[in-house]
């Protein structure tokens, strides 16, 4: 995300969570995300409600999925975002 008036760009990491994938918007300053946890080879995801006005996210349902992948092609996550495309993981 980047400001707008500055062009500077915002951090938007929530404790835990080393790493968000955007979800979709809910209104013109919040937005769902997948947080990743650090804490596993295979880590629990956590839905997350965050805002941009304040920065910061809220855990809104926690370890509703894990963040692994399938074995054979196409490689798709055990859950499924409104991205418009499936998650895959191109390479490993």
């Amino acid at each position: 995300m980047f400001s707008v008036s500055t062009g500077q760009k915002l951090a938007r990491r929530h404790p835990g969570h080393p790493r968000l994938i955007f979800s979709q918007w809910l209104n013109d300053t919040t937005f769902t995300a997948v947080g990743l946890r650090a804490d596993a080879p295979a880590p629990p995801v956590d839905l997350l409600t965050c805002s941009t006005t304040t920065l910061t996210c809220q855990v809104t349902t926690p370890a509703f999925s894990t963040y692994t992948f399938d074995r054979t092609p196409p490689r798709t996550t055990a859950f499924a975002l409104p991205l418009g495309t499936e998650i895959v993981q191109d390479f490993g």
